[in-house]
C-alpha cells in the first residue's frame, strides 16, 4: 500500500450547513479524501442536510467534516456538485 501525503488549504472551523444534494448516496470518509480506503460505513442519503464544523481544501477539493463526528464528505465529485450550502434567508425587519 503506497501512502500518499498531501497538503491541506485554506483550513476552516465554525458552523455551516450542507445539504446532499446529488441523486446517489454519499459514503463518510475518516480524513479529507476521495479514497475508498477511507470509507467509515455511515451513508448519506440524498436530501440529508448535515452540521459541519471544519472545512479544508485537499488538491483542489473542498472536504466538510461532520459536526457529529460521522465523517468527511467532499463538496464536489467528478465536477458534480455533492453537497450545498444551506444560508439562512436575511430576516425581514420592521422600521
Amino acid at each position: 500500500r503506497l501512502l500518499v501525503v498531501t497538503e491541506v488549504q485554506e483550513f476552516e472551523r465554525g458552523l455551516w450547513h450542507y445539504c446532499l444534494i446529488c441523486e446517489d448516496d454519499v459514503e463518510t470518509r475518516i480524513s479529507p479524501t476521495y479514497s475508498d480506503d477511507a470509507r467509515t460505513g455511515v451513508v448519506l442519503l440524498s436530501g440529508d442536510c448535515i452540521a459541519v464544523d471544519e472545512r479544508c481544501t485537499v488538491a483542489n477539493a473542498r472536504f466538510l467534516k461532520l459536526a457529529d463526528g460521522r465523517g468527511w464528505v467532499f463538496e464536489t465529485k467528478d465536477r458534480l456538485l455533492v453537497m450545498s450550502e444551506v444560508r439562512p434567508k436575511a430576516e425581514a425587519r420592521d422600521f
